[in-house]
């Protein structure tokens, strides 16, 4: 509604001032302000006469009145609007009524929105708001999409946004747990030197060490693929695989050439598995076992026993102690590397695309470069085990499959991947080798009895490793609600 027209009149009559109050054009649904009641119509202008002569002009009509002040009752009476309802039951779908900003309409499970005040910032317009019956949960509201509305002024307020979850893996649990397997190591040595004197001797000392590298290096593939959320079980059949392709052609072909055979092979199974896990998707842990059948299997189709013809290697890659500091040296390395949140967490995101059902480009990519490469660590094994003993194809048996998986459980893994400590793999490792050092030198068994004897206290340590699984992930879960708290 435009405003009061002023009466029509001789020139230089003055225009009647128009009234603020009234908005300057077509009256919307959600006004922008209070409106009053409309001021009476103007008078009728007078009719025009019959022309006559001219002569002097005529003195000025009186000024128009003004309009009526609003009453009482129309200033405090609530402004009602005409709304439609679209789309309802009954005969008439598309009906009018009249009803009070703020109040629902008879019959009608929608409110309109309130009067806006002169703070309230602009509101698109809109018919109505619906609002959810009384027996609906809130979130089922269409409004919880929404931009939240204040009941009393009708502001809008933006939701914030979902932030994803990030993973978050605590080290003070790891270093916990691998600070007690140093208190349990030194234990055990001291009651090895004061309990048998052949413990006391450098003969005692390199056997220890010698099986340390040829239980470690299994071991370390086994962590490595842990932490890439890919089990790969089938590491010491992998192993026993590099070292008889190794000492299958190490006699003609020299140590280079063995040693990439060895490694090409063990890779090529471990391809073949990671082509099980990423692109078919099966567990990890099956698709172990069935490269461990398949390792165990040409290993034994292709040199088992002695190995003749050995050339001349450096001291180092034959003498224990070298080989067990580099075992030591990789295997912390790669914890401390992993400490780096990002290392961790790309190196780990086959875990996460596991449990949110989404496995991405580059955690496919990941957990293959990791069962690839953890194979080949495990015949790298292989290959230092022949170096060291100048046999071939001695290991895959359930005892030696046992040792590594134990040793890894033992330092605090969490058999769910990812979440793998620092040291904990080498700490296992030794303490491990210990326990069985001294259950033979204790001359509780002999023969198939100690060897028993062994495989059941390996068998304790991982049980006794399997309690640090849920103890890493309380602790993980724990981490992870305080970031989204």
């Amino acid at each position: 509604m435009s405003g009061p027209v002023p009466p029509a009149g001789r020139p230089g009559d003055t225009p009647a001032a128009a009234d603020p109050t009234v908005p300057d054009g077509p009256r919307h649904a959600h006004p922008t302000g209070p409106v009053s009641a409309p001021p009476p119509p103007p008078a009728a202008a007078a009719p025009a006469e019959a022309p006559v002569a001219p002569g002097p002009p005529s003195a000025p009509g009186p000024p128009p009145a003004p309009p009526a002040a609003p009453t009482a009752a129309e200033e405090t009476a609530p402004e009602r609007i005409t709304i439609r309802t679209r789309g309802g039951a009954g005969p008439d779908p598309d009906a009018t009524t009249e009803v009070t900003p703020g109040t629902p309409a008879a019959g009608s499970d929608t409110a309109v929105l309130p009067t806006p005040s002169a703070d309230t910032p602009d509101i698109p317009a809109a018919d109505t708001v619906p609002t959810a019956p009384a027996d609906s949960p809130a979130t089922d509201s269409p409004a919880t999409d929404s931009p939240a509305m204040s009941a009393d002024a009708g502001t809008a307020e933006p939701l914030a946004p979902e932030q994803p979850l990030r993973a978050r893996d605590p080290l003070l649990v790891h270093l916990i747990w691998e600070g007690l397997l140093l208190v349990v190591l030194i234990g055990l040595v001291v009651a090895g030197l004061v309990l048998f004197p052949e413990f006391r001797t450098a003969t005692a000392a390199r056997r220890l060490l010698g099986f340390a590298v040829v239980l470690g290096i299994p071991a370390m593939a086994f962590s490595l693929s842990l932490r890439g959320a890919v089990p790969n079980i089938a590491v010491v059949p992998l192993a026993a695989l590099g070292g008889s392709v190794f000492g299958a052609t190490v006699a003609d072909q020299g140590i280079a050439a063995g040693l990439v055979q060895a490694l090409a092979l063990t890779g090529i199974v471990g391809l073949v598995m990671a082509a099980l896990v990423v692109g078919l998707r099966v567990p990890a842990w099956s698709a172990g076992v069935a490269a461990g059948l398949l390792a165990s299997g040409l290993s034994l189709a292709i040199a088992v026993g002695p190995v003749d013809g050995v050339p001349d290697v450096p001291a180092f890659l034959t003498s224990a102690l070298p080989q067990f500091l580099v075992f030591a040296v990789l295997s912390i390395g790669t914890g401390l590397l992993c400490v780096i949140p990002g290392v961790r967490r790309t190196l780990g995101a086959y875990r996460e695309d596991v449990e949110w059902g989404n496995r991405g480009l580059l955690a496919g990519f990941v957990a293959l470069a990791v069962l690839v490469l953890s194979s080949a660590v495990a015949g790298i094994g292989g290959v230092l085990a022949v170096l060291q003993t100048q046999v071939a194809g001695t290991a895959g048996g359930l005892g030696d499959l046992l040792f590594p998986l134990a040793a890894v459980l033992l330092g605090g893994a969490s058999m769910y991947g990812r979440r793998v400590g620092i040291a904990g793999t080498v700490l296992g490792v030794l303490v491990l080798v210990t326990v069985r050092e001294l259950w033979l030198l204790s001359g509780l068994g002999s023969g198939y009895a100690g060897y028993g004897g062994a495989m059941a206290l390996a068998g304790i340590a991982a049980i006794v490793g399997l309690l640090a699984t849920p103890l890493v992930e309380w602790a993980g879960r724990r981490a992870e609600a305080r970031v989204t708290t």
